[in-house]
């Protein structure tokens, strides 16, 4: 098993760490806060950082026990990386905590979808909420 790098914290990781001293996190001791800030705020330099500082058993481990603070596409993502099957829950980038947006899409209940023909040709329509109801 890798042991996480004590080396400072390169810039692009740096930055998730906005409200706090970065010299005074301990990559073993504050494990858990590294990597969910990581996981649900960092770019593909601070995710690659990520995965070389912890292995994936100590990854997969975080995500077992925490793995519910992450949206679900950071989930899906993660678990993939760590090799392990989680169940991941139904929705987007949106974590449950953030609660749900009044009406839908831009609050108009109607969300835009896109439509193949019978040609392959695609075509943007407003589909409403209802089953079986495409406006266009």
């Amino acid at each position: 098993m890798a042991e996480p790098t004590s080396e400072r914290f390169p810039e692009d990781v740096t930055r998730l760490f906005w409200d706090t001293d970065p010299d005074a996190i301990d990559l073993e001791r504050h494990r858990d806060y590294v990597m969910e800030r990581v996981m649900s705020r960092g770019g593909w330099a601070a995710m690659r950082w990520l995965r070389q500082a912890y292995s994936a058993e100590a990854l997969a481990d975080f995500l077992r026990r925490k793995g519910h603070r992450l949206a679900p596409r950071e989930l899906a993502y993660w678990a993939v990386i760590a090799g392990i099957d989680l169940p991941i829950p139904r929705g987007g980038a949106r974590p449950t905590w953030a609660g749900v947006v009044p009406g839908g899409w831009r609050g108009s209940g109607e969300h835009p979808a896109v439509l193949l023909s019978a040609a392959g040709t695609a075509r943007v329509s407003i589909r409403d909420p209802s089953p079986g109801r495409v406006a266009r």
